[in-house]
């Protein structure tokens, strides 16, 4: 028996919850309760892959017998990765395509896995740019200053950069490379 996560109706609730957030940067999007109890990572990776896109695990974080199959991406190194995933608690030395000028659309996508998003407790961000209207504050738990020094470095020479989704126990946020992010 299948998980609900690899049911296309399931997989375009996600997909839908995934647009939405990258529609507003910083804003913590609730996936699908049929997704409940489940990382909430693997269900949006289960959403953006097929077998046209690559993804890089670098520190083995997917159960290789019960996701691969089913994500049907192409493992690869992270270097060559349309998609990376990776623990935002610590940051992992990686060097993701940033695309070109040419081909901005050829970058990689990060999707990191932090704790809770929205609490009091950890990080806090303000975020501002395009889909915020003034200010987006933002906490978030696990997920190390250090990454967001490296996608700023990644995002310096726009429209060439990385996007990041953070997957959190609550729910996903996305960080363009068009959001300007402020730790406070």
């Amino acid at each position: 028996m299948l998980e609900p996560i690899f049911n296309a109706p399931v997989q375009q609730a996600v997909f839908r919850a995934a647009l939405q957030a990258q529609s507003f940067p910083g804003r913590c999007v609730a996936l699908p309760t049929s997704v409940e109890g489940l990382p909430t990572y693997r269900a949006l990776l289960a959403a953006l892959l097929d077998a046209e896109v690559s993804l890089a695990d670098p520190q083995n974080l997917l159960c290789a017998k019960a996701d691969w199959p089913f994500l049907e991406a192409c493992p690869v190194d992270a270097e060559h990765a349309d998609f990376i995933l990776l623990g935002g608690e610590k940051v992992h030395s990686i060097k993701p395509r940033i695309g070109t000028l040419e081909e901005p659309e050829k970058s990689a996508s990060l999707v990191l896995i932090v704790g809770h998003i929205g609490a009091n407790d950890g990080l806090e961000l303000k975020l501002t740019g395009p889909g915020i209207q003034t200010e987006q504050r933002l906490h978030v738990e696990g997920l190390a200053r250090e990454w967001l020094n490296l996608r700023q470095n990644w995002n310096t020479a726009f429209p060439m950069g990385v996007d990041i989704f953070l997957a959190g126990s609550n729910g996903i946020v996305a960080l363009p490379r068009t959001t300007q992010i402020e730790v406070i």
